[in-house]
């Protein structure tokens, strides 16, 4: 399962993403079984996961060129996406947009895939 926390205060933020969608034993993802399939419901809460980890990743970066962040630490990884952001004053509403958007799919994802997404 791929659990999904937020925080948003002030001039901070902090959003981690961890786990994966498709329920593995142990830390990595789980391969086909015997006949070659996957459960499609998991594959697609995968996929949707993983491009919104992508877009959240790329447009941070973006920001961060642009100079919005006093400090941050970003950390992305197969199974785990963290970012801990200290930003910068001009830019909080923007990001704050972002990141409200990019949590909604998430909220869509954990309705739709309640077994593969959880936001807390």
């Amino acid at each position: 399962m791929t659990v999904i926390s937020n925080s948003f205060y002030d001039d901070r933020c902090y959003l981690e993403i961890s786990g994966h969608a498709c329920p593995t034993e142990g830390d990595g993802y789980r391969m086909p079984n015997e006949g070659g399939e996957r459960n499609a419901d998991e594959e697609r809460a995968c996929a949707a996961v993983s491009i919104l980890v992508l877009t959240v990743t790329e447009r941070l970066l973006r920001f961060e060129s642009d100079g919005a962040f006093i400090s941050s630490l970003v950390t992305v990884e197969p199974g785990y996406a963290c970012f801990d952001l200290e930003i910068r004053k001009g830019f909080t509403d923007e990001i704050r947009d972002m990141i409200d958007t990019v949590m909604l799919g998430f909220e869509l994802l954990e309705e739709n895939y309640p077994e593969c997404v959880s936001v807390g």
